[in-house]
């Protein structure tokens, strides 16, 4: 079973934990992707695919959001194991190893966390090292895994930089993902997007250090979404950590929030794998002062945790800004939200005791920031939009 110590659990809590943190809840989803894979290999009988498994321990391509997310879909029965030797293509690759392998379900060849080899009704495909550099056969045609070609087409990756503090994001469109609304994005598509989340880096590393951190060290993939009618569309898979799926944010401060508000709902979703912080209540439903929809308790938790990063945010970024009506507006309103939500959770009865221990520290943490002065017409308008939000809550779906 694994485990992560009483501290990572208290810096978690409060939404944060830094490096160390995302590093202990990247080894308890791996150890999560290697249980289900051995389970489904062994049950298969297969001594193919018992080779390919071997081929893969110790990869880490078994930390990568998407072959975490395709296993639990293999262990839920959704897909079978005809995936497994792109898996291990890729993992040798990464690895610079040689392994071959023949296609299951012959077609165009996409492995994962690296490309698309352009080739129809493929049959094998072979990966090795040479002196030009690793190398990929589909069928007898090569291509360099490094270098683009009409063969071969690598999935674009972004990375940012600023004072020292790095990140790279690849831009993956989630074949295995059971979601509809995602794009994929090609050469031309780049730039914007460099150029988005260069600026939202800046926001990020100057102002909110401890969130770059983590975030270079969790979020390592990224799903483009189609642009919604107005701000930023985002969520994240919670089978999925280290992948955030979102459309082009409009400018850096709401890139910044974005990247750090999805990064919470990732860093809960693993919680919720190791420990039970919810009673198992799947019929009541809650109001949630940023949703339009009733929600489950552990989706309330999920906003709330999440909201209380925001809300952060924006107490640090209101200092900043050169006009900071909006950021000054979005405090008031986030941190009103969450703490209500917090209460609306401690008050349910349905949480276990390392769940109210959770949300008690997520109170602890809005009573400290509570004391951010804030002009007051910044608060009426966030009074006004909390109020709005609620009536129309009401009105849809009455009172809860």
């Amino acid at each position: 079973m694994h485990r992560i110590s009483v501290g990572v659990f208290e810096e978690l809590s409060a939404c944060g934990g830094g490096p160390a943190a995302v590093a202990a809840l990247v080894a308890a989803r791996r150890s999560r992707t290697v249980l289900l894979l051995e389970h489904a290999v062994r049950a298969s009988g297969d001594p193919e695919a018992r080779r390919l498994w071997a081929s893969l321990h110790g990869s880490s391509v078994l930390d990568d959001p998407g072959v975490g997310a395709w296993a639990v879909r293999v262990a839920s029965g959704a897909l079978g194991l005809d995936d497994l030797g792109l898996v291990a293509i890729a993992g040798a690759a990464r690895r610079g190893r040689e392994l071959g392998v023949r296609l299951a379900v012959p077609g165009r060849v996409e492995i994962p966390t690296l490309g698309v080899f352009e080739a129809v009704g493929a049959s094998e495909v072979r990966v090795r090292r040479t002196p030009e550099g690793v190398t990929l056969s589909v069928d007898g045609k090569r291509a360099l895994i490094g270098r683009r070609s009409e063969l071969w087409r690598p999935m674009p990756v972004i990375s940012v930089a600023h004072a020292g503090v790095t990140a790279s994001f690849r831009f993956d469109h989630w074949r295995w993902a059971p979601l509809p609304r995602r794009v994929t994005i090609g050469d031309a598509d780049v730039a914007p997007w460099r150029e988005t989340l260069a600026a939202g880096w800046r926001v990020l590393v100057e102002h909110h250090p401890g969130r770059a951190a983590e975030l270079a060290a969790a979020v390592r993939v990224l799903t483009p979404l189609p642009d919604p009618p107005s701000g930023t569309a985002s969520l994240t898979l919670a089978d999925a950590f280290g992948c955030v799926f979102l459309s082009l944010p409009p400018n850096p401060a709401e890139t910044a929030v974005t990247l750090t508000h999805e990064l919470q709902h990732g860093k809960l979703s693993v919680l919720l794998d190791l420990f039970a912080l919810t009673a198992d209540d799947r019929s009541a439903r809650y109001y949630a002062p940023w949703r339009t929809d009733p929600r489950p308790l552990p989706g309330l938790l999920h906003g709330t945790y999440a909201h209380l990063a925001v809300a952060e945010f924006w107490s640090h970024q209101r200092l900043v800004e050169p006009d900071p009506t909006h950021a000054d507006t979005e405090f008031a309103r986030w941190h009103r939200a969450t703490a209500d939500a917090a209460e609306t959770l401690l008050g349910t009865g349905s949480l276990t005791d390392l769940g109210t221990t959770l949300v008690r520290t997520i109170r602890a943490r809005l009573a400290e920031l509570a004391n951010t002065p804030i002009p007051s017409a910044a608060r009426e308008a966030a009074a006004t939009a909390a109020r709005n939000h609620r009536d129309r809550f009401r009105a849809e779906h009455g009172q809860l």
